[in-house]
This record gives structure tokens, sequence and C-alpha cells, in this order.
């Protein structure tokens, strides 16, 4: 649309036949809606909270010639979205959805301007699919936090599979009259299998057969709680919570941190503000050895009674705590494995990236490298959602040796902010090391200790 463009009127019941609307509601494809602030009010909050503050008028000319006098609202959705979603605010005939990809669009929207009507229509227009699509419609409903949803789509799957590895197993060939088996976990890793097994193929376990693009959107979390479903029931599968709570982030309280050293030392000169509202005082003298220029170079928001300044990052306290500590001389020897979880040194290392603090960036990174052995899933989970390659193979390889990654236990939060394919790609692993090892000698991952752990930091400080 270009500002040249004269708009549309949308059809009946939306083109102000009646000549009674006072509002006017513009698309993203350039259609405009006359409608009734009224019925809006009453079909959504959101729609009431617009009407309560000024709005752009039309962009094209004068709006008492290109509106007929009345207020234009720009939406950013298209005609046929708010087309579907103004249908179930007035008292008119709706419109009915015709694909999976249209419903999860109106369904957005729905959600955007809570219209609790067009929600609960969509949802049920969304159970529709599930006997055809139940992997399209889980994924669409974890992505849009809708919980009932993803348990049906998930129930159907469920039995869908059932009937995938019954006609599975009846087709497993037999000696005699012993059927030929394997001893394999239902997720991947195989410990003992017989030539023509079905399950050596990937595709033939529960992840390879559950998995496909449409999940891709998903986190790992969600696939993961989908696999747990498939054999121990009831789940819940969105779980939005679990990203409040990183794994081992809190190892240590944020107010002892900040009564020990080096923050105990006096005449600081600088303040750093965490978005959770923690003050940290500071050296300007440490962050600029540390090369923390962009940090001292932030407008603050405000000074402290003796004038030193305070600038605000957006980052927990406990994490911009230990950051500044790794600036210190000596502190950062009091930063280890058993004060630092991967979480936190993760989050250290992230941080202190993005403000170019090449120093404390590597020594988080040691940190990580040090917790590969005895908490990998972490690491490589952790890993992953930053990109890093060294740390993402070490920490696969480290896995290994797990014995299996279906168990309750296998679960760490660090899922719940990566994509599913980064699981899916972690057990296909699994499950070829597995069968590898289940025809041969199996091959043992060397520990990360001694001379090992001192070559990878090294290669790391490189």
């Amino acid at each position: 649309m270009t500002s040249t463009e004269q708009p549309s009127v949308a059809q009946y019941p939306f083109d102000n036949a009646d000549s009674s609307s006072d509002v006017i509601f513009r698309t993203s494809d350039n259609i405009d809606y006359y409608l009734h602030k009224l019925i809006l009010k009453f079909a959504s909050p959101v729609f009431a909270d617009m009407f309560n503050v000024a709005q752009p008028v039309s962009a094209v000319g004068d709006p008492e010639n290109s509106s007929h006098g009345l207020p234009v609202i720009l939406i950013t959705e298209k005609s046929r979205t708010l087309d579907c979603l103004l249908r179930m605010c007035y008292p008119v005939p709706e419109t009915e959805e015709d694909s999976l990809a249209e419903v999860e669009i109106l369904l957005k929207a729905a959600l955007k301007y809570q219209v609790e009507k067009a929600v609960l229509h969509t949802n049920r227009r969304l159970v529709t699919f599930t006997s055809r699509e139940p992997l399209s419609v889980f994924a669409i409903a974890c992505r849009l936090n809708q919980e009932q949803v993803a348990c049906v789509a998930a129930q159907a799957w469920k039995q869908k599979y059932k009937t995938i590895t019954t006609q599975r197993d009846q087709s497993f060939p037999t000696r005699g009259s012993t059927p030929t088996k394997c001893t394999i976990t239902s997720w991947g890793l195989v410990t003992a299998c017989d030539d023509g097994c079905l399950k050596s193929d990937f595709s033939q376990t529960a992840a390879g057969a559950t998995y496909n693009e449409a999940l891709h959107t998903t986190t790992a979390g969600q696939f993961y709680r989908l696999l747990r479903y498939l054999e121990d029931g009831p789940m819940e599968f969105c779980c939005s919570t679990c990203k409040t709570q990183p794994q081992d982030l809190n190892d240590v309280a944020v107010t002892d941190l900040l009564s020990s050293y080096p923050f105990s030392i006096p005449d600081s000169d600088f303040v750093i503000r965490s978005r959770d509202g923690i003050e940290i005082p500071v050296h300007k003298l440490i962050l600029s050895i540390a090369s923390a220029h962009t940090i001292l170079g932030e407008a603050p928001e405000g000074h402290t009674e003796n004038g030193s300044p305070i600038v605000r990052l957006d980052q927990d306290g406990e994490v911009l705590a230990t950051l500044v500590r790794s600036c210190y001389p000596f502190g950062d020897e009091e930063i280890t494995e058993d004060t630092c979880g991967v979480s936190l040194a993760a989050s250290v290392r992230r941080t202190a990236e993005t403000y170019e603090m090449h120093r404390v960036a590597q020594a988080a990174k040691y940190l990580m490298i040090g917790h590969t052995e005895m908490r990998p899933l972490q690491v490589y989970f952790a890993a992953s959602r930053y990109g890093w390659k060294e740390e993402v193979d070490l920490a696969a390889q480290c896995c290994l040796s797990l014995r299996s990654l279906d168990a309750a236990d296998s679960y760490v939060s660090e899922m719940e902010h990566v994509s599913s394919d980064i699981y899916y790609q972690l057990l296909k692993r699994h499950h070829s090391a597995g069968m590898n090892s289940a025809i041969s000698e199996p091959v043992p991952v060397a520990p990360i200790t001694g001379n090992r752990k001192k070559n990878l930091k090294k290669k790391g400080r490189r």
C-alpha cells in the first residue's frame, strides 16, 4: 500500500450502509471497515482501550473527504482475518476458516485483541484438525499457549502412534516362534539389537516417528513432554512458566554476593542497576580495565547521593553481580563450578559478549566446559541457545555416555529456550551411537578431567 492508494470499502455489514458507524478500522491490505465503538467495546477490552487514547487518522488526504469524518485506526491484520474476527463480535453470520494456517492467524488475532468468543471458536476449530494433523495442531497450540488444545492434539497423536507401533511390532521378523527383539529405549538408545529389528531405524522410535517440520517451532521442552506423554500419560505441554526458573541459576543469593568482595570495597563511583532492581556498586577504573566501555557509555537514569551515575542494564542482578565480580583482581577465583551453575555461566558469558568484555566471556566459557562432564545436557542446550558450536559438540559427545535420554530426570530447564530440532538431533545422534555399540565394542567417552580439561581451556583462551 502506497500513500496515493485510496482504501477500498469492506463488504456488508461493514460498509456503512446505514451511515451509523462511528469508527473505521483500516487493514494492512488497505480495506476500510466501518464499525461501531459500542459493539467493539463489549467484544474486546483491547478495542475499548483503543477508543480511550488518541489514534492516527487516515494516512491518505483529509479525513473529512477520505473517511467521512470518522476516526481511522490502522490495523496490522489483513482484511480476511479482520473480517472473520469482526463477524464474531457482531450479530451476523460467521465465516469458516478453510485451512489450519488461517485458523492459526485468526487465533493470534483473537488472543491479541482478547476477543473471548473468537478464542473459543478458533480453539474448537483447531480441534477439528487433530484427526488429520495432530502434530501440526499441537505445535500451534504450544506456540500460542493453548494448553487444552495441546492436550487434545497430543491425545490424538498418541492414539495414532499406538496404531503405528502395533502394526510395526506385528511386522517384526521371527525366528521360529520367537519374535526378534532388542533392548532399546522407546526414544532411541539401543543396547542390544538383532539383525532385522525395525527399531534399528531411528524413524521407528518414538522420537523419530513423532518429530516433523511442524514441530520445529516448538521448544525442546515441549517436545520432551510430548514424548514423555506417549509413555507416562497426563502432562502439561505448553508450560510457559518453566522459562522463568532456569536450572542452577540462583546458586548463591544476590544479597550474600553483594556483601562480599569486591562489593565491600569502599569508594565505588559507579552503580549498575539490574532489571530486577538490584544496585551493584563498582569502580569505573575496574570497568575500564575490563573493556566495559559500552557500559560506561550508557546514559545514566539517575545518580546516587554522592553523585555516582546509575546505569540500568537489561539483565538479572545475579548475572550482573557475577559479571562485575569477574572484573576485579582475584574476584574470578571465587567464581567456581560450585558457586556458578551452567545457566548462570551461560548468562554471564552472553552478557559479557554483548558488552565486548572478552576476558570475562572467556572465564565464563571455562566454567561451562568444567560443567560438561557432570551436566552435559544443560551445557548442550545452553550452548545451543547461543550458538556456541565448540561447547555444543563437546556436550553432545558427553551425552553419549548417558544410558538414556528419555528418563524423567533427563529434563533440564534450558530446553525451554531452544527449538525441538536441537533435541531431536541429539536423540538421533544418541540412537546412532547406541546402534553402533550394539553391533560392535562400545567406544567409551573419555572423561573431561586432568590434562584434557586444561587443554580445552587453553584452546578456549586462543
